[in-house]
């Protein structure tokens, strides 16, 4: 099968989607929250990531969007804020953030430098990606007692070569 044949599976609606997707009408309020945030991730450190949300009643569901090896760059920033477009609270972690700080190029090559971020490190700041969504005292359809994110998002960029 060849790769696109795959991928035509992967973007298949689900019934998050459902939750979140309004049908656009030309008189919708539309607006959004974005802005960068500090979550506990892994090991107990506080690290940075973009944070959008729709405005408006909810529900929504949560996505944390996992960012690729070219790094934390306005891309995710982008894709953060296009799922809050879509009714979604969406996270976006910077899983780089103990490489220190620059530009986005800077900041992937010491990870590449250095043999990348452990498996571990990634992991624990999902978790705690996760946490601060399933905490925020925002509307959703369940009791806040139950999880309302239910998918992480990790995008992949292949090597050239």
């Amino acid at each position: 099968m060849d790769p696109v044949s795959r991928r035509r599976g992967f973007f298949k609606p689900c019934k998050l989607q459902a939750l979140a997707m309004h049908p656009y009408t030309t008189d919708m309020y539309e607006g959004m929250l974005a802005e960068t945030v500090m979550l506990q991730g892994y090991g107990g450190d506080f690290i940075n990531a973009y944070f959008a949300r729709p405005l408006g009643p909810g529900p929504f569901p949560g996505v944390v969007v996992i960012h690729h090896m070219p790094g934390w760059d306005e891309l995710y920033r982008e894709m953060t804020r296009k799922f809050a477009h879509h009714g979604y609270l969406a996270l976006s972690p910077n899983i780089y953030y103990r490489f220190g700080h620059g530009s986005p190029e800077d900041v992937a090559a010491k990870v590449r430098g250095s043999g990348g971020v452990a498996d571990d490190s990634v992991i624990g700041d999902a978790e705690g990606s996760l946490r601060l969504l399933k905490s925020l005292p925002l509307p959703t359809r369940r009791s806040a007692s139950s999880a309302r994110v239910r998918v992480v998002v990790k995008l992949f960029s292949r090597r050239a070569g």
